[in-house]
């Protein structure tokens, strides 16, 4: 079975020149040094998910207790929506974190081993982990951000929660979109040319 792969064909055509691990010519494109700088920043992402899965177990603690005090229907409503914000942030960034440690470990371990070949064919086999487990890091990132929105409302008093909410609303949005922007500019730039 051919697994697409996220390299180039003239990674593949160079990859004649690595045999055993031993590159055969100095201009061969299969790179040690860069290959560790990716495999590093696959790590990032699981590092980045657990502190967005610590920093929501927290959160957890105050929207239980928001949801046993709650009066109204809508403050049950708003508590009850947090809950599932935070846990749609700690089990995706469950994910992320355990699937991106995964990668790390294979990957070194392949490299480590002077297993090039097989770490080519890992890399392109967990291609669609990568990106579940990217997509699973953005839901955690916004679930979490929703989630802190929502508590920034069952920490104010009356009189200050509609200004707070308003300036915490349109931060969140901003956010938002310079993220997606920065994203969308990555995969223009740099991932729609591998």
């Amino acid at each position: 079975v051919k697994v697409a792969s996220p390299f180039s064909n003239q990674f593949y055509s160079n990859l004649s020149d690595i045999q055993g691990g031993v590159l055969n010519s100095a201009k061969s494109a299969f790179d040690m040094s860069r290959e560790m700088v990716r495999i590093e920043g696959l790590a990032v992402y699981g590092v980045v998910a657990a502190l967005f899965i610590s920093a929501s177990i927290g959160l957890y603690g105050e929207t239980s207790s928001a949801l046993e005090t709650s009066k109204t229907r809508l403050e049950k409503l708003l508590a009850t929506a947090a809950a599932v914000l935070n846990m749609t942030c700690i089990v995706c960034g469950t994910y992320t974190t355990i699937i991106f440690s995964l990668l790390e470990i294979y990957a070194k371990t392949a490299l480590g081993a002077q297993k090039d070949q097989g770490y080519i064919t890992f890399m392109a086999a967990t291609y669609v982990y990568r990106i579940t487990g990217f997509r699973c890091f953005i839901a955690s990132i916004y679930s979490f951000l929703g989630s802190f929105l929502l508590s920034v409302s069952f920490r104010m008093k009356a009189k200050v929660k509609g200004v707070v909410s308003t300036i915490s609303v349109v931060m969140m949005l901003l956010l938002f979109k310079h993220t997606n922007s920065v994203m969308d500019l990555a995969f223009k730039i740099i991932f729609s040319t591998l």
